[in-house]
């Protein structure tokens, strides 16, 4: 049977032999490490771009449904939302252009792209170099001019009044209603100790 010390000395020594590992395992992990974190960073880029495009389109899309809106108007508010974010060389495109040309709910598409190798925080992107990031929005056009448009007619034929008012803060109804004054007596309890 071996003695405690002899397993003892067997393991410190078997210790002393994996001086190295700890460096041999870092040069084997290392790179995949600087890989993954590398993913993260552009395809996290990627989202915050694409989410941007997305926003800057609605609101040039939102310009572009009034009624009358030209395409510098569109423009001017995709430039300052893109100056903002600090970002250039991305493309704009309207459709229909004019925008405010188009018929009483007529579908407006606003897009707005640019390369990821644009926008990327790596010097070399190496995932998505040859993607291009596209934000789209689509809303039907508004227009109150009864020319060439549709008129929908929102009259009710019942013309009663209610006295109903709406609760800003509950958003229930109220009916106005008289309540009747009662008096209020107060009444204080008289105790007596025994």
């Amino acid at each position: 049977m071996r003695s405690y010390r002899s397993i003892v000395s067997r393991y410190l020594g078997w210790r002393k032999n994996r001086k190295g590992a700890a460096a041999v395992e870092l040069a084997i992990i290392s790179p995949v490490l600087l890989l993954l974190i590398a993913g993260s960073l552009e395809f996290g880029q990627a989202v915050m771009v694409k989410n941007l495009l997305e926003e800057t389109a609605r609101a040039g899309c939102r310009v572009a449904t009034m009624e009358g809106a030209t395409e510098a108007d569109v423009l001017e508010v995709i430039d300052a939302a893109m100056e903002i974010a600090d970002i250039a060389g991305y493309t704009v495109t309207i459709d229909p252009n004019p925008p405010g040309a188009a018929e009483h709910l007529e579908p407006i598409t606003v897009s707005v792209s640019i390369p990821f190798s644009g926008v990327s925080w790596l010097a070399a992107p190496t995932f998505l170099s040859d993607e291009t990031l596209t934000g789209t929005c689509v809303m039907p056009a508004q227009s109150t001019t009864p020319g060439g448009t549709k008129k929908i007619d929102t009259k009710k034929s019942d013309n009663k009044k209610t006295d109903t008012k709406k609760s800003k803060k509950t958003g229930t109804k109220k009916t106005d209603t008289k309540k009747t004054d009662t008096k209020k007596t107060d009444t204080k309890k008289t105790g007596t100790k025994k």
